[in-house]
């Protein structure tokens, strides 16, 4: 188990689930539990992966309003993957909570998978104070702005 990213913006965890029949992917950041959930079919080797999780995540910080803080947080930080088990349980079972959650939005009448992220990361959080993910990703990266005052 590598340890855990000194910079909140590396370090994100992945669980592949099924709902129904369709293998999807839940990436969250560790620190905020911000996530994106995107298609697991056709990530047959890292590269796969990589390219498809990188690509999703800018679509969806953009959809969110969130670009500028991919480019400036996110970006810096893409050049370099290392892959590991689960750092916590604490991570574990958010991301066990986040997966009942997916697929409560991708079974039945399933939503887009972009909605479906956005919506989630609105949902409170017991890990995170009962915040949002996308409340703490943005707290997040005020707190890595160096104040001017």
């Amino acid at each position: 188990v590598a340890p855990q990213d000194p910079n909140p913006f590396a370090d994100w965890s992945a669980n592949l689930f099924m709902a129904g029949a369709t293998p999807h992917m839940i990436m969250t950041n560790t620190a905020s539990l911000y996530l994106l959930v995107v298609p697991a079919r056709g990530m047959n080797d890292e590269r796969a992966f990589v390219r498809q999780i990188l690509s999703s995540l800018q679509e969806m910080l953009v959809a969110d309003g969130l670009q500028a803080l991919h480019e400036q947080f996110i970006v810096p930080v893409m050049g370099t993957q290392e892959f590991s088990k689960s750092l916590n349980r604490s991570v574990s079972g958010s991301m066990n909570d986040l997966v009942v959650q997916a697929k409560s939005h991708l079974i039945g009448n399933p939503l887009p998978l972009l909605v479906a992220s956005r919506r989630m990361n609105e949902a409170p959080m017991g890990a995170i104070q009962y915040e949002n993910p996308r409340s703490t990703l943005i707290r997040l990266a005020e707190s890595q702005v160096p104040r001017t005052d």
